[in-house]
């Protein structure tokens, strides 16, 4: 097994698959507990903004550790750019995380919560389930891009 090749699939799974897998599964406890009923509140905002901050330090760290097979200065300043968006893109997650979960704190300590209060809420919640694909999609370029590979032991 150890003198298996690195493969793509491996690396999709490692870098994609792992850091996504708590929001389907929180999801589809929040929806059996629910009673079969699909709402605003059945995937959890903060869970899938950590996720997908994670995506992006590990896409990061994919790209510094791997190695040029012949070095390129145009390639490392492209893969260094790279890391840098991802840098940035977990921390905005990684930010809007902290915002999030503030806030649903807050909600749910204050009662009655005021309106405001929970608009404001949700349209921090909403921000984050619609941008929260672009990580995956930059991921996903940046894979084919840069031929990153990983190892399943």
């Amino acid at each position: 097994m150890a003198d298996e090749k690195p493969s793509t699939w491996a690396w999709v799974v490692v870098h994609l698959g792992y850091p996504l897998l708590p929001v389907p599964l929180e999801g589809l406890i929040r929806y059996v507990v629910s009673g079969w009923t699909f709402d605003f509140d059945t995937f959890n905002a903060a869970t899938l903004a950590i996720s997908a901050g994670l995506i992006s330090v590990f896409v990061n760290q994919s790209l510094r550790t791997q190695a040029s097979i012949l070095p390129d200065p145009e390639e490392d300043d492209e893969r260094s750019g790279t890391c840098v968006g991802f840098m940035a893109l977990g921390i905005i997650f990684f930010a809007l995380f902290a915002v999030v979960t503030l806030m649903y704190a807050l909600v749910g300590r204050i009662s009655p919560s005021p309106d405001w209060m929970k608009q404001i809420l949700q349209g921090f919640q909403a921000v984050v389930f619609v941008i929260w694909i672009v990580p995956i999609i930059f991921a996903l370029v940046a894979q084919r891009a840069f031929k990153l590979r990983a190892s399943i032991i």
